[in-house]
């Protein structure tokens, strides 16, 4: 009887035909109860992995019609400020969509770095120095990526910051009408003229272009 039994376990997992005439009225019980939730499963699966097909073929035309619609690939990018934690993470994410990525910073070894970073994950990417509150400097890091890329598709101005002499330090004694107006005045042109000169130098090449993009 327990043999018989295995055998129908057996039977019933590899789909053979089963002879019910064979078994008592038990067992057949037994066959039916199994087979059938076997059935059951089977059908189960094969809607389970008609569904995962679906899902798949309808996430794949998504993806392809957002590709065609947004994607950045083969488009290169001039990052100020890129040897920073902020922009060096925003360069390296580009980098990752297939942008070609000119990383500057006011320090060479910095931007380099990220550069570096960005190859090293298999993107492409260029290093230069540039101080954004100097046009000759800004030119200067424009006609390099040039150089090197022939066209800007994308600048971001990420170059900013802060003064010591422009923080407020309450524990100190320290507030806004102590403050340096050297220190605010260098605030101010960091990240206002340090976004203006290199958007009227990098908008002139966007303009012979024809197109570009400038985020602030």
């Amino acid at each position: 009887c327990v043999l018989k039994r295995m055998t129908i376990c057996l039977i019933v997992r590899n789909k053979t035909h089963i002879n019910f005439n064979q078994f008592t009225h038990d067992e057949t019980d037994v066959c039916v109860s199994l087979y059938t939730r076997d059935d059951k499963r089977q059908k189960q699966k094969s809607s389970d992995h008609a569904d995962n097909t679906r899902n798949r073929t309808m996430t794949s035309n998504v993806n392809s019609k957002l590709n065609a619609l947004f994607s950045l690939e083969g488009k290169t990018a001039a990052i100020t400020g890129a040897g920073g934690v902020l922009f060096g993470a925003v360069a390296r994410g580009l980098g990752q969509l297939g942008v070609k990525v000119a990383s500057l910073d006011l320090r060479l070894n910095e931007a380099q770095k990220t550069a570096d970073e960005i190859k090293a994950a298999g993107g492409n990417a260029m290093a230069a120095e540039i101080d954004v509150l100097k046009p000759e400097s800004v030119t200067k890091a424009k006609d390099t990526v040039l150089a090197q890329f022939s066209r800007v598709d994308i600048l971001i101005n990420g170059a900013g910051g802060n003064h010591p002499k422009a923080i407020t330090k309450q524990e100190e004694g320290l507030f806004f009408p102590d403050l340096s107006v050297d220190g605010i005045r260098f605030t101010f042109d960091l990240n206002i003229m340090g976004t203006v000169i290199p958007s009227m130098i990098f908008g002139k090449v966007m303009i012979q272009q024809g197109e570009g993009v400038i985020i602030n």
